[in-house]
């Protein structure tokens, strides 16, 4: 699979379900039959496929037990079935309701609502809102995998979700339609200032960043930047690099540690388009892991002023490993640690310079940005 293919498969995902964010690239395939010697577990598919009540195949015990097995690591791990993994590889356009979420023991959390006239955002769904059933599927017990196949469909169709906000329940009506995978989601200037929102962090982020940008100065928009975060849940973290190179001439921008790589880090190149440019970051609780890695690097080198609420707290990396029998985990792999040296996580989130809330109102956070340029 080439990086182009890998980074939309990932996007897929993360759109379906949105646990996680994948590297650049697919790793190396499993060695062969790893497990051969786990005499227990055979032992055990033995017998419940000779003398279980019903009949069962091998295939589906063995994807419950990897289920199983990578849900007990952390809550961005995911199995990703063969045809889950064939279906999103297939699918473009790709047709879901544009959220992210993470697990929290048995509950889906929403981390973000991708893209702004997302059918979810503009339905009403919120960051920390709890899906508790889809139409009349409660998810508690349910797979990641089970979980994205409920989300996804065909376009126009309507979805109930059953959340839980505040301790209150309340329903979601949506649409299925089809999510918009770009990078860069919105750009517009405010007289002589640029906006830009970026969604995600897919292959071509950064060069699709960098042409945005030189379009706004083309149009006059030569005072300053505001760089709309929140609600990115990351991506590539090569993008995310790249990203903040545009800003900053030198210097590391982020550390991953790694029992696969070790320690790596990366450098930002001499080659800096917008070094002098002034810029305002936003973000809020749905900023997590490649977004995150952006505002504190930025922020580390006084780059940029962070103007919103504290970000999510993601500070893992994941890979895809794609499996013999043509699914794939995604796996957590190693953390990110920013120049700093300080760890975000859920208790260590980045915190931002200037603390505005989102009124439903007015978007106060863009109001304060501007107001800094």
């Amino acid at each position: 699979m080439s990086n182009r293919e890998t980074a939309r498969v990932a996007a897929a995902l993360l759109i379906g379900l949105g646990i996680g964010h994948a590297t650049s690239g697919v790793a190396n395939a499993f060695p062969e039959n790893p497990y051969a010697h786990f005499d227990t577990f055979a032992s055990i598919i033995t017998t419940i496929t000779k003398d279980y009540v019903e009949p069962i195949s091998t295939e589906t015990l063995i994807n419950s037990a990897v289920q199983g097995m990578v849900g007990a690591l952390d809550p961005h791990s995911a199995w990703i079935d063969a045809d889950e993994f064939d279906q999103h590889r297939a699918a473009e356009p790709y047709i879901g309701i544009g959220i992210e979420v993470t697990r929290d023991l048995s509950q889906a959390v929403v981390v973000s609502t991708l893209h702004q006239k997302g059918p979810a955002a503009r339905d009403g769904l919120l960051h920390g809102d709890i899906i508790t059933a889809v139409g009349q599927t409660s998810i508690v017990e349910l797979s990641d995998t089970e979980i994205a196949a409920l989300l996804t469909g065909k376009r126009g169709e309507p979805v109930e979700l059953s959340v839980l906000r505040n301790n209150t329940n309340i329903k979601i009506h949506t649409v299925r339609d089809i999510i918009d995978t770009t990078a860069v989601s919105s750009v517009t200037t405010f007289k002589n200032i640029g906006y830009v929102k970026l969604s995600s962090f897919e292959d071509q982020a950064a060069n699709d960043l960098q042409n945005a940008v030189n379009t706004l100065k083309s149009k006059g928009a030569t005072a300053g930047l505001v760089l709309d975060l929140r609600g990115n849940g990351g991506g590539l973290l090569d993008e995310a690099v790249s990203i903040v190179d545009l800003f900053i001439d030198a210097g590391l921008v982020v550390t991953t540690e790694s029992r696969v790589e070790g320690s790596r880090q990366y450098h930002a190149s001499p080659t800096t388009p917008f070094v002098s440019l002034p810029l305002v970051v936003l973000i809020d609780e749905g900023t997590a892991s490649a977004a995150e890695v952006v505002a504190g690097a930025l922020r580390d080198y006084d780059r940029a002023l962070l103007i919103g609420t504290s970000t999510f707290g993601k500070r893992s990396v994941q890979t895809l490993y794609e499996t013999p029998t043509h699914g794939a985990l995604k796996l957590t792999i190693g953390r990110y640690y920013p120049p700093s040296g300080t760890m975000f996580s859920a208790e260590k989130k980045i915190q931002p310079d200037i603390e505005v809330a989102k009124t439903e109102s007015a978007d106060n956070q863009l109001l304060a940005a501007l107001s800094h340029l």
